[in-house]
């Protein structure tokens, strides 16, 4: 049996379990530049029938701010794990944000003067990291790589997370995994089993913690991942939770 054969065998009543997914290239295709991309109409329906399956226990883990996952997600107003948690939005509506980003002004705007004038890449700032973006030059990627990685020797309170065509400077305190886990302690999702969805290594942090927490992970796309279960492609996750949430 493939790992996508036991995953499209893999069922979990949605009444028991507590459902995160991430959002570029999990719930939306990968565009070429952030503010392309989209989540499919076809795909927040899914969304917003699991949810009432799964009685709200449904969340949404990304590393875009979150007033920009909201947009995405529109109609939908779900809980969020922003930034890769560093903002987290309850189920009751409530922010939380735990740790301090005031140095990240001072981080963007080193990086902007250092990439500054380099076709195809693009910085993304964030309330409490920042992100530089090369899938419009992926030959840059060694001088993106390099030039974050000065910007940690001169910003040592900020660590490098490595994603698909996109470097992140982020607080060692955030990570997706520690987001799964302050929502897992809070109702609706307290006392299920948590599932993750997701297609890159920054997802890795959630599948350990929602494998550690009894529950179970899905990666999508190849490449090594700690995940339990793998779909091949994004496309086919939006037929796989028609399934879960009948």
């Amino acid at each position: 049996m493939t790992l996508s054969t036991a995953t499209e065998n893999f069922l979990p009543a949605a009444d028991s379990w507590a459902f995160f997914f991430d959002l570029d290239g999990t719930l939306a295709p990968l565009a070429e530049r952030p503010d392309l991309v989209r989540v499919p109409e076809a795909m927040l329906g899914r969304l917003a029938g699991l949810r009432r399956a799964a009685g709200g226990a449904l969340a949404v883990i990304s590393g875009r701010p979150l007033d920009v996952l909201d947009e995405l997600l529109r109609p939908l107003v779900l809980p969020l794990g922003a930034e890769h948690g560093a903002v987290i939005r309850d189920a009751g509506g409530r922010i939380h944000t735990p740790v301090d980003g005031s140095a990240v002004h001072e981080l963007a705007a080193w990086l902007a003067g250092r990439l500054e004038g380099r076709p195809g890449v693009l910085l993304e700032r964030k309330s409490f990291g920042v992100a530089v973006h090369y899938r419009l030059a992926p030959e840059a990627k060694e001088a993106v790589l390099a030039e974050m990685s000065a910007a940690i020797a001169r910003f040592s309170q900020f660590e490098l997370l490595p994603g698909k065509m996109v470097v992140e400077a982020k607080l060692p305190a955030v990570d997706k995994g520690r987001a799964l886990l302050r929502l897992m302690g809070e109702p609706p999702f307290a006392g299920r089993r948590p599932l993750m969805v997701g297609d890159d290594t920054t997802d890795e942090a959630a599948f350990r913690q929602a494998n550690a927490l009894g529950g179970c992970s899905i990666k999508i796309g190849p490449g090594a991942s700690c995940a339990a279960l793998r779909l091949g492609e994004q496309g086919e996750l939006e037929g796989w939770l028609g399934r879960v949430g009948r």
